[in-house]
């Protein structure tokens, strides 16, 4: 499967964690990370390799929306077949997490909305591993959430 080779990719690096869902055009997002330039193409990548869906609901003034479902159950089962994919819990996690964007973004207090994120930290794991997405700040002044490394 094309996003477990993607993902061992990124797990021959640092650990690190992403958002799967959410605001998709920031830094922290799995889909920036993964190379997808459209919502469109990496939210259809996700449902097709059965890790999301697409739900309707309808929204305040009563129309119909389509809107993307993460699915976590599958996301762990996805990390954690190590046999098909060849990635191991060492290197592969997801979890869930509450949190304002905006807030961790700048370094300030979670006083905005929160969003329910699904986040996943890919990469090997060592003493300077961040335990989650919102501990996973820079050192210093104002505890800006860190950006990618390159690799």
């Amino acid at each position: 499967m094309l996003l477990a080779e993607l993902l061992k990719f990124l797990a021959g690096g640092s650990a690190f964690w992403y958002t799967i869902n959410g605001d998709t055009s920031l830094p922290l997002s799995l889909r920036n990370r993964l190379g997808f330039v459209s919502d469109t193409d990496y939210f259809a990548f996700l449902v097709s390799a059965g890790l999301a869906d697409y739900f309707d609901e309808e929204d305040a003034t009563g129309n119909n929306i389509r809107s993307l479902r993460i699915l976590g159950s599958e996301w762990k089962d996805f990390l954690q077949n190590e046999e098909c994919y060849g990635l191991s819990r060492d290197v592969a996690e997801h979890t869930r997490k509450r949190f304002c964007m905006e807030d961790a973004m700048a370094g300030t207090k979670q006083v905005g909305p929160r969003f329910n994120y699904h986040v996943i930290c890919i990469g090997m794991q060592n003493l300077t591993t961040f335990s989650s997405i919102t501990s996973q700040k820079a050192r210093g002044r104002k505890q800006l959430l860190l950006r990618p490394p390159t690799i």
